[in-house]
């Protein structure tokens, strides 16, 4: 083959191979940042001197430093940032419980932080078992369009009560300080975080109805399964070596 075609035919491989790297849109490891969002959500994620903070953040740097790779964190309202995930902007986000519709779209980490669901009531409440009957006549309180929804309503086939959806998870803490519901169905360090803010102290966790984890959400179409593999890898190790929870008690969480 001539030479002049010759090289006409390895640039012409170079184009397309490059033009593959591309569309594929994968970020490479140690050459480009990954983009994490959260939303406000504490004691999980918030915002403190203008940085995004909380031992999610704290967790994730923990991991991005073992594995030499530069991470950068963004708040923003919920529903843009999952938008920024899923167009591809952002490389992940957290945190996240597990859900079917999720599983379809993105790429999940290894369980980040481990919590409970349960209800909030006021103090002269009597609730204090998941019994047959223990909430009949309720009015229970529950964040809108989310997994703390779905989990409360898997409760209804069993109990007898009305579920009050709400936009806002302080709303539900405020319905339930002046008497329009009867109880709110949270995370359990969400609730607490919120009645200590909001300091309704005849506010208190009742009950827990489950354990759950939350994790870390990455769009498959940026991040390699591979990279996702190692992020587990140093997750589970640090986890492993006691390191994770001295970082989490940091924060006062259980």
């Amino acid at each position: 083959m001539p030479l002049g075609l010759v090289f006409r035919v390895f640039i012409l491989c170079v184009t397309l191979n490059t033009g593959v790297a591309y569309a594929a849109g994968i970020v490479e490891p140690e050459m480009s940042p990954v983009r994490f969002v959260t939303q406000h959500f504490p004691p999980f994620s918030y915002i403190e001197q203008g940085q995004v903070a909380g031992p999610a953040r704290v967790l994730i740097d923990a991991v991005c430093e073992a594995l030499d790779q530069r991470c950068e964190h963004q708040l923003l309202p919920w529903e843009r940032g999952q938008r920024l995930v899923e167009l591809g902007e952002a490389e992940a986000m957290y945190v996240i419980g597990w859900n079917p519709e999720r599983d379809r779209h993105l790429r999940f980490s290894s369980a980040l932080l481990s919590t409970e669901y349960g209800f909030f009531v006021r103090g002269d409440d009597p609730l204090h078992q998941l019994t047959p009957g223990a909430l009949a006549g309720y009015q229970v309180a529950v964040l809108g369009a989310s997994n703390t929804l779905n989990s409360l309503a898997s409760l209804q086939p069993e109990h007898r009560f009305e579920i009050i959806e709400v936009k806002d998870s302080d709303a539900t803490f405020r319905l339930l300080s002046v008497g329009r519901v009867t109880a709110v169905y949270s995370n359990r360090e969400v609730g607490r975080a919120l009645i200590n803010q909001m300091q309704l102290t005849e506010l208190h966790y009742a009950l827990k109805h489950r354990q759950l984890d939350y994790f870390v959400g990455f769009n498959p179409d940026r991040v390699s399964a591979d990279w996702v593999d190692r992020f587990n890898l140093e997750l589970q190790q640090l986890q492993r070596r006691g390191e994770a929870k001295q970082l989490i008690l940091r924060f006062g969480l259980e």
